[in-house]
C-alpha cells in the first residue's frame, strides 16, 4: 500500500474542498426547507385558488416535492463543488 496516496487524499486542499461542498449542501438544503413553506401556499393558490387547507394530503405532498427538489439541487451542487477526478482504468 502506498501511504503517499492516502496522505494526498486527506490533504489540506481536499479538506477545504470538502468543507466548502458540505457548507453549500447544508445551506441549500436549509434554504429549501425554509422556502418550501413559502412556495407551497403561493403555488397551490395559483393551481387551486386557495381552496385547499394546509392539512390536506396534497398540500403536504407539494411541500415534500419542493423539499425533494432542493435536496437534489443541493446534492448536485455538492458534487460540483467537490471537483472529483475521474479515474479511468484500461482493461
Amino acid at each position: 500500500m502506498n501511504w503517499n496516496e492516502v496522505q494526498d487524499w486527506f490533504s489540506k486542499d481536499f479538506l477545504w474542498e470538502l468543507g466548502k461542498a458540505t457548507g453549500v449542501f447544508l445551506f441549500v438544503l436549509f434554504f429549501g426547507y425554509l422556502l418550501s413553506d413559502r412556495i407551497s401556499p403561493k403555488l397551490f393558490g395559483v393551481f387551486f385558488g386557495n381552496k385547499i387547507p394546509t392539512s390536506h394530503p396534497i398540500y403536504k405532498a407539494g411541500r415534500k416535492i419542493i423539499r425533494l427538489f432542493f435536496l437534489l439541487l443541493s446534492s448536485f451542487l455538492f458534487l460540483k463543488f467537490l471537483k472529483l477526478t475521474s479515474v479511468e482504468s484500461v482493461f
